[in-house]
């Protein structure tokens, strides 16, 4: 489902969900 219209904003949001999963796990 990768928008190529918009790449760095999938990148951005990739990179958003990773930190705030890693900020979760890291709080659990």
């Amino acid at each position: 489902m990768a928008d190529p219209m918009m790449p760095e904003y999938n990148i951005a949001r990739l990179a958003t969900a990773i930190r705030v999963k890693c900020c979760i796990e890291h709080r659990l």
